[in-house]
């Protein structure tokens, strides 16, 4: 009896262990797999004059862009199954996965249930967590309310055509540097020809 303990003791301890050892690694092999989905999120999005060229297509609305949506579905499938009632948290899986959790977020524009329910979690662990710069969270504010209501807060959100760039509606506009402030972001002015001369030199 006491041999069988002893061994029932041992297998506890081991399992113990083991599992000890599992939970101190998860966070960092979630970061990992998390951190590998960034270039199907940026597939298209990172230039997509030269996807254009791969995928042999001209028309922006064409195949390379519905590829990307179907990536991003994945993406978002991914990252639904990781998160339960927290944040992919800086301080939990470091800043590269947050950022590429923050992307899948931003670009949830084809589920908006999950937009939000991403934007809760980090309201909920910022600031008392490092979960993400304000931009962040300024920039899904501002993606999920255009979705929603038609109108932002930040002016993260613009279009472009024809060499001209303009944000989508602000909700009174004339506070919108105010809040830009707030969370650290340049003027709507800056913001907006830094993001011109960026459309450009892709």
């Amino acid at each position: 009896n006491s041999k069988n303990k002893n061994k029932n003791n041992n297998k506890t301890k081991e399992f113990s262990n083991e599992f000890e050892c599992f939970w101190k690694s998860y966070p960092r092999k979630i970061a990992k797999a998390i951190i590998e989905l960034k270039p199907y999120d940026q597939f298209f999005r990172a230039n997509k004059k030269q996807n254009l060229k791969v995928l042999g297509d001209s028309n922006l609305e064409g195949s390379g862009w519905k590829l990307q949506i179907q990536l991003d579905s994945l993406n978002r499938a991914f990252l639904s199954a990781i998160l339960d009632s927290t944040w992919i948290t800086i301080d939990a899986y470091g800043s590269e996965a947050a950022k590429v959790a923050w992307l899948i977020a931003q670009h949830a524009d084809q589920d908006l249930k999950f937009q939000e329910r991403c934007l809760r979690l980090m309201l909920a662990a910022y600031p008392k967590d490092r979960t993400s710069s304000g931009m962040n969270l300024a920039y899904l504010i501002d993606r999920l309310s255009i979705n929603r209501q038609g109108y932002q807060y930040f002016g993260t959100q613009f279009s472009y055509q024809d060499g001209e760039i303009k944000p989508k509606p602000i909700k009174s506009p004339e506070l919108v540097n105010q809040r830009r402030k707030l969370v650290y972001l340049p003027t709507l002015e800056k913001y907006l020809d830094s993001s011109k001369k960026h459309i450009e030199n892709q």
